[in-house]
């Protein structure tokens, strides 16, 4: 929660050659979303869900943006339920919309591609196929790589 609140995960940039800015998500931001969608597709791939909803205080980020999920249980191997599935994505929008308010970003200058990425995790009728298209959204690219 302490590194939220020391770095703006929202930040504006210049626009080249211009004197105007734009609003995107920091490189930080996106590896950070990343991470924790890939923590919970490797547990989905092991028919694991997590026990409770998700929330900000389950997420450790290090001070070099390091992410790993504390004080979460998830359920024994068991049958596959992309309900369970739908569930654990949407409590991460919740979080992650949740980490940017608390560093300071303001979710009304969100970028679309990162608005449609939050979209995704809530959608009602996610599949298990979507759940690559979560991981590799366009979205969590740095912006060295777009």
């Amino acid at each position: 929660m302490s590194y939220a609140k020391d770095n703006a995960m929202l930040i504006q940039v210049p626009v080249l050659g211009t004197t105007k800015t734009f609003w995107r998500l920091s490189d930080e931001a996106t590896r950070i979303s990343r991470k924790l969608a890939l923590i919970l597709r490797s547990q989905h791939s092991v028919c694991k869900y997590l026990t409770a909803p998700l929330q900000v205080s389950n997420v450790w980020i290090g001070s070099t943006g390091n992410v790993k999920l504390r004080g979460v249980s998830f359920t024994g191997e068991g049958f596959f339920s992309i309900e369970r599935v739908r569930d654990d994505y949407k409590h991460l929008s919740r979080v992650l919309w949740l980490l940017i308010m608390i560093s300071g970003g303001d979710i009304n200058k969100l970028p679309q591609d990162y608005k449609d990425f939050l979209l995704l995790l809530r959608r009602n009728n996610l599949t298990r196929k979507d759940e690559f298209l979560i991981v590799n959204n366009a979205a969590l690219l740095p912006m060295k790589n777009r």
